[in-house]
């Protein structure tokens, strides 16, 4: 599982070609919880991995783990904010807290970029906060 684990987070700040990206979303679909949950900041890094993510944070029996990872690796997809939005009040805190985190993330670099500053994240952060109770 430790090999899986670390070849899970180096694919987070990997290029992956289409070709690539594609063998990640079923590689992800096959995955258990814990990879999957690591995975999430790759498969934020495109826009079908992002798709996924955001079906699966909207998905009530996946793995709250899974969920809270995804959450926060949304932050900064526009076609995410809805689902964020609802995964917001969630009942399970991690999930609530992960996405209250990563829209308020969203909204923080909007009005850098407003002000002329530089954004300080990008979508698909590959780290939860560290109180949100994800990892």
């Amino acid at each position: 599982m430790i090999p899986a684990l670390a070849a899970a987070e180096a694919l987070g700040s990997a290029r992956l070609s289409r070709d690539d990206q594609k063998k990640l979303v079923v590689v992800y679909a096959r995955a258990e919880e814990v990879v999957r949950a690591r995975l999430a900041s790759a498969l934020a890094s495109f826009a079908d991995g992002a798709d996924v993510l955001a079906r699966g944070l909207g998905d009530a029996d996946a793995a709250p783990s899974v969920r809270a990872a995804s959450a926060w690796a949304l932050a900064g997809h526009a076609g995410a904010r809805a689902t964020l939005r609802i995964a917001a009040s969630a009942s399970e805190p991690p999930i609530a807290a992960n996405a209250r985190a990563a829209l308020a993330a969203a909204h923080e670099d909007v009005r850098r970029r407003a002000r002329g500053r530089p954004s300080r994240s990008r979508p698909g952060m590959a780290r939860p906060p560290p109180d949100s109770g994800s990892r």
